[in-house]
């Protein structure tokens, strides 16, 4: 595996015994940039969760809007608790892990605005704004789908690259046949 192969070499580099912490170091800064990709990942999927929302309360009005948040906010808790022990365990203290996400976390909201702005736009000039926009409004409907769209194939992408890090990890083919 990749990781195992990165240890060799860093394990080569440092032969000598005084170098021993020298490759603690060097593990410690790559558990270091694993939680800070994990933080640009997660500001990414927030982001994308507040185009949802955004887009629900353009187009569905008020009570679509708000029951689109509540879906959201009860996946975004066990992700963001996976999240905080992530960042613990790439090193870094209670507080900033929680200052951390709680900064990604904001990143739904700029999502939430950007959607707002572009859908609020879109259906500038309407008569009672967005609150008459029907399940039957083609403009509406095309609105949803785009942002419904963009935001399953982020998922659909993180799911796949997740998948197949795992299978090539475990050594296995695109059929699940060990191999290679």
């Amino acid at each position: 595996p990749p990781a195992a192969r990165a240890r060799r070499v860093a394990e080569e580099a440092f032969d000598d015994d005084d170098d021993d912490d020298d490759l603690h170091v060097l593990l410690a800064e790559e558990k270091k940039v694993v939680g800070v990709m994990n933080l640009l990942a997660d500001a990414a999927h927030n982001f994308t969760d507040g185009v949802v929302v955004g887009a629900s309360f353009v187009v569905g009005g008020p009570r679509r809007g708000w029951a689109k948040t509540a879906l959201i906010l009860a996946h975004e808790i066990p992700q963001e608790l996976g999240d905080f022990g992530a960042l613990t365990h790439a090193g870094f203290t209670v507080a900033r892990a929680l200052f951390y996400n709680f900064l990604s976390a904001l990143a739904s909201v700029v999502g939430t605005a950007v959607a707002l702005l572009i859908g609020g736009a879109a259906f500038v000039g309407r008569e009672g704004g967005t609150e008459a926009l029907s399940d039957g409004d083609a403009d509406a409907t095309r609105w949803m789908a785009c942002a419904d769209a963009f935001v399953a194939g982020g998922f659909a992408y993180a799911a796949c690259g997740t998948a197949m890090a795992e299978m090539q990890r475990a050594g296995m083919g695109w059929r699940g046949e060990e191999g290679r």
